[in-house]
């Protein structure tokens, strides 16, 4: 599997990424209460709107969806944006 390793933004609370025409959008409230966005800008649709309890779950669905092995922020920088609480 291919190794991707695109540069990660932030805004408000959340990391958010645009790989070809699919955006990701990833936070963490807590170590156990994750969520993953993703829209596809070409077909104009929604992806994924989840939860998750952990890292690798998240991660398994990103990777599912692009194809490839996407390097992630780290949980520690996810909880900084969002400082553990949802706004």
């Amino acid at each position: 599997m291919n190794i991707l390793s695109p540069v990660w933004d932030y805004r408000d609370e959340y990391y958010f990424v645009q790989i070809e025409n699919i955006e990701i959008n990833i936070s963490a409230y807590s170590e156990s209460e994750l969520t993953l966005w993703a829209y596809d800008y070409k077909e104009d649709e929604e992806l994924i709107d989840a939860y998750y309890e952990n890292m690798q779950d998240l991660k398994k669905s990103i990777n599912d969806l692009i194809g490839a092995r996407v390097i992630v922020p780290t949980l520690e920088s996810l909880l900084e944006v969002t400082k553990g609480e949802k706004r």
